[in-house]
């Protein structure tokens, strides 16, 4: 099917607008990765990831599910290896906190770690990504 019979396709067939040539592509490039069973992936624990050598944690908070990418934006240190508090990461090489959630440091409000959207279906958590992770 080519893009412009896909886009009608999406456009009848879909609650969602697509707007821009850009969002149909990103919505072709874009792909759900598999983390784990949903009984394999407790309350309180993380999974991390490499995906094309880039590395993502997955976090199982109170039964809701967060992904970052796996990379402070300081010194590119692994933030998923500090401490966590809530919905606080903190980076484990010089204290800098993000909320999982946003991704957003609290410390420096210019820097952020990219977030993933996370669903569960089927028995299963996954993370979606876009081409270029």
């Amino acid at each position: 099917m080519d893009h412009r019979r896909l886009r009608r396709f999406c456009m009848v067939k879909s609650p969602y607008e697509i707007s821009a040539p850009h969002t149909l592509h990103a919505l072709l490039m874009s792909r759900q990765i598999k983390v784990s069973a949903l009984s394999d992936f407790q309350p309180g624990t993380t999974k991390l990831l490499s995906l094309a050598g880039i590395g993502l944690a997955v976090f199982n908070i109170e039964g809701r599910f967060y992904a970052i990418r796996n990379r402070c934006p300081h010194e590119g240190g692994p933030v998923a290896s500090g401490p966590l508090k809530g919905t606080l990461i903190t980076c484990p090489r010089h204290g800098w906190q993000f909320d999982l959630t946003t991704g957003q440091s609290t410390n420096r409000q210019s820097f952020s770690v990219k977030t993933y959207p996370v669903m569960v279906r089927e028995g299963a958590v996954f993370v979606e990504i876009a081409d270029g992770v």
